[in-house]
């Protein structure tokens, strides 16, 4: 529960904020946080002690920062294993899936992880329904200490300042515009300052899963094997997040005996 309230208060509040600062150093240091003081967290952060101990003393956080260590040692214990038996889970769990990814499909995933794992940050655009999908890579992002937020499409207006502010060095993922290509184009079409800046800048990285619509000269589309309709979507979601998850650690040649926390 403790982690999911860190990650809330990631995905919703304002790049910048003092709750996403806070919350985002925690994600990338999750495993850490133990040899972290006060003031050790201030100094990294440029932040007066006084604004950290505030955050850390919400009630959501346990009330104050030794308790708040506390119970994130306790909600890790259940929420984290090791790397290598979660990628054995993920390959049973593609076993299962009787459909497989297309040649030309997996090439694709694998240029959006080289893409991913040179990106300062990384930020997902999908329905609400695909947040849970999204959690393990999510998770081994921050791992890989990149920090990675996940909007919900139909929220996209309250963060357009910082999409705006995005660079060469950040990567934009739509996820599924099988469904969410219609409230992406309505959010264009209303924020054209965001269509211009975003979509048709070449110092912009935008990566879409979906059907292929067709191409831009700063887009890379990635086809979803054959969609048939909404409810094939979902699994296929799932393949897609799972395999490119397992080809980010191939390539990042991450230590498998190291624990992952799933957030």
């Amino acid at each position: 529960m403790l982690t999911e309230n860190i990650q809330k208060t990631h995905e919703d509040s304002l790049c910048g904020s003092l709750d996403h600062t806070i919350s985002e150093f925690i994600l990338l240091n999750i495993f850490e946080m133990s040899q972290y003081s006060l003031g050790d967290i201030a100094r990294q952060l440029g932040l007066p002690k006084s604004s950290v101990a505030s955050y850390f003393s919400s009630p959501r956080l346990s009330g104050g920062y030794p308790m708040f260590q506390r119970a994130l040692r306790t909600d890790l214990g259940r929420r984290s294993m090791v790397l290598s038996l979660y990628i054995r889970s993920i390959r049973e769990f593609i076993g299962r899936i009787p459909r497989r990814l297309k040649a030309d499909t997996d090439k694709a995933l694998d240029i959006l992880a080289d893409e991913i794992l040179k990106s300062r940050k990384v930020i997902i655009f999908g329905q609400k329904k695909y947040r849970e999908c999204v959690s393990p890579l999510i998770s081994l992002l921050f791992r890989k200490r990149i920090p990675c937020r996940y909007i919900v499409t139909a929220c996209a207006g309250r963060y357009e300042q910082e999409l705006l502010s995005l660079t060469a060095d950040d990567l934009v993922i739509f996820l599924s515009p099988y469904e969410t290509f219609r409230e992406l184009n309505y959010y264009i079409s209303s924020f054209p300052q965001f269509s211009n800046a975003v979509l048709k800048s070449g110092g912009r990285r935008m990566f879409i899963l979906s059907e292929p619509f067709g191409t831009k000269e700063d887009e890379r589309i990635i086809s979803f094997p054959s969609p048939a309709n909404k409810i094939e979507a979902s699994p296929a979601v799932d393949l897609f997040m799972y395999r490119l998850f397992l080809i980010i650690v191939e390539k990042a040649d991450m230590d498998t005996s190291q624990q992952i926390c799933i957030l």
